[in-house]
């Protein structure tokens, strides 16, 4: 019993710093709230309150939020902490937070099916320290939510290739994940096309499993289907009494798409760029990644190109017989991916966890004879953790808040309160509309009723007005407002002999005083 417990400590180890790391302060960093997030957040609460989102649609497949969508998948699986907890920026991120957190198990499930225990045990170490990864399970951007679920899928799917009972759940999940992200429409389709010669060539699957997992399959991804075909070949909105599938301004799939968008000659150029992207590991947006840290901290790549080859050699061992090849697929499907589009880190976030994967196979080839090797590569990893950690939860806070509009919520919210007359709202925020509907809980049909657009029709519809809202400062001189919401560089305009002035981290509240 006692040698029983020992030998799983490790996994149950690796499981607590992963969970800690992920839930400390977990909702306050990242500071403030991106506007994707309180899009989907705005958008979920709205259509499990009132059955439509912002743009009027009842049960949408797919947010039409600015005019070129978003996915509402992680909207959605936001909806039972929603219903106990309300919507803010815990009850938004608390899906992302799951799914990063039973990635972990995920990881070391399929890791432990395609090598072994040592090599399973590694990669789940890997991924519980990752600076990507910890980053994507603490805010709530809709496509975040890609790679764990493909994840999951992948380990359903290897687990099926012995119990093949299991198939036609992976397919399940498989069109689940098209509703993730538009990468998907992509990665999903290169994957099972080659799984599906590798299955064929190396696995005997009976007939009728095969056929019952493409049935599955297409049913579940019919919508997503429809939906490429509406907005693709312009046609009308689908909206029925259970589900909409929507029409958007213009489909963010046309517009950074070099197969939808005819940019063929792009490809090459997109390769580089996510060569580049992989060394560096730096796309210039601080919600992807801290420097110096990375994606993978500086070593990891090498360890994972490393990994890369010996899995190539493997499976070339084996002549393809081996569940090495699926995660192969995986990685080539995320190399295609990135032909055809421009890529960074978001957007490419499904080749990460594959990435870990070869960096713990690479590791486990390095060190399999040679224990001290281990402790070393293993103590060099827990040095950079311990330095991001520290980074991300003492000096990251102060680069993200201003970027995820820190204090812009609350200085609504104390507005909104201090006045019954109309309130106008600072446009030194990217669509701060959306904050005003998220943190004001507004009724989704005072918005349709009354949103006026500055350039309706556009894939990022920007609004001007609604309801008792006006947007930018240089729209407020038409009549009397009750309250005005600042970026702080906008203060000096109000004199404090005239305003009761609030401030917050980087917006204030300027109320006319009493005269």
């Amino acid at each position: 019993m006692n040698f029983c417990i020992r030998k799983t400590d490790p996994f149950f180890l690796i499981l607590l710093l992963g969970f800690l790391v992920r839930v400390y302060a977990f909702g306050s960093v990242p500071s403030g709230i991106n506007q994707d997030e309180l899009s989907t957040g705005y958008d979920a609460w709205s259509v499990l309150h009132y059955g439509i989102d912002r743009n009027g649609f009842l049960f949408p497949m797919m947010f039409k939020s600015w005019g070129s969508g978003m996915y509402a998948l992680s909207g959605y699986l936001a909806w039972p902490f929603m219903l106990v907890g309300g919507l803010n920026a815990i009850t938004i991120r608390l899906p992302h937070l799951v799914l990063g957190i039973a990635s972990l198990v995920a990881l070391y499930k399929l890791t432990l099916q395609c090598v072994n225990r040592r090599t399973a045990l590694i990669a789940m170490f890997l991924l519980a320290i990752n600076p990507w990864h910890i980053m994507i399970s603490r805010w709530g951007l809709d496509s975040n939510i890609f790679p764990s679920l493909f994840l999951f899928t992948t380990a359903v799917f290897v687990i099926s290739l012995k119990k093949h009972k299991y198939m036609p759940y992976s397919a399940a999940l498989f069109a689940l994940c098209t509703y993730t992200y538009g990468t998907a429409y992509v990665v999903v389709p290169v994957f099972l096309l080659l799984a599906g010669i590798a299955l064929w060539k190396h696995w005997h699957i009976p007939k009728k499993i095969i056929g019952m997992s493409a049935a599955v399959f297409t049913v579940i991804s019919m919508p997503v289907v429809l939906f490429i075909l509406i907005n693709q070949f312009n046609w009308s909105s689908i909206e029925l009494p259970f589900i909409s599938i929507p029409a958007m301004t213009t489909a963010r799939f046309q517009t950074v798409s070099t197969v939808f968008g005819g940019n063929l000659h792009d490809i090459f150029k997109n390769l580089g760029v996510l060569w580049e992207l992989l060394i560096t590991q730096y796309d210039e947006l601080p919600w992807n990644q801290i420097v110096p840290y990375g994606t993978m901290y500086p070593f990891g790549f090498f360890l994972s190109f490393y990994g890369v080859i010996a899995a190539t050699f493997t499976v070339w061992k084996k002549r393809g017989a081996h569940p090495i090849v699926y995660m192969l697929i995986w990685l080539f499907a995320a190399v295609v991916l990135s032909t055809m589009q421009p890529v960074n880190i978001n957007r490419i976030n499904i080749i990460y966890i594959p990435l870990v994967f070869f960096m713990a196979y690479g590791i486990q080839n390095i060190t399999q004879r040679n224990k001290l090797a281990l402790t070393s590569i293993i103590t060099v990893c827990l040095f950079y953790f311990g330095s991001f950690t520290h980074t991300y939860f003492t000096q990251y806070p102060e680069v993200i808040g201003e970027k995820f509009y820190e204090g812009l919520g609350k200085s609504i919210s104390i507005a909104s309160k201090s006045t019954s007359d109309a309130v106008c709202v600072t446009d030194k925020a990217n669509m701060p509309y959306i904050s005003a509907l998220f943190y004001e809980l507004i009724d989704p049909h005072v918005f349709v009723d009354t949103v006026v657009y500055t350039n309706p029709g556009d894939q990022f519809q920007h609004v001007s007005s609604f309801g008792r809202y006006t947007f930018g400062l240089s729209r407020c001189t038409d009549r009397k407002y009750g309250a005005y919401v600042l970026k702080n560089s906008e203060s000096h305009l109000f004199s404090s002999k005239k305003y009761r002035i609030t401030s917050f981290r980087y917006y204030s509240v300027a109320v006319p005083r009493s005269s």
